[in-house]
């Protein structure tokens, strides 16, 4: 029994905090590293596939977080929903 509850959380908790770690690597603008001054106010349009990338890391952490909390035990469930609020909350 044991077995399979580790076989089972570890997929689980690696997509959690891969998705995670994606949403915090895309946070941000993709030129932020330039000067300011360099900067066209024109390059950025607000639709770029990181703001989709990271939409998508969340729909996925909210679906493992729902795995989470059925195959965890609760105190598994309550740190998941409070490593992605302060995450969220860090990043957004």
């Amino acid at each position: 029994m044991a077995f399979k509850k580790i076989v089972i959380k570890t997929p689980l908790y690696a997509v959690y905090f891969m998705c995670l770690l994606t949403y915090a690597l895309l946070h941000g603008s993709e030129y932020d590293w330039m000067e300011p001054a360099s900067i066209v106010p024109s390059i950025e349009d607000g639709g770029s596939s990181r703001s989709v990338v990271r939409g998508a890391a969340v729909v996925i952490v909210l679906v493992v977080q729902l795995l989470i909390c059925i195959a965890g035990s609760r105190r598994e469930a309550l740190a998941t929903v409070v490593l992605l609020g302060v995450v969220l909350a860090v990043y957004w």
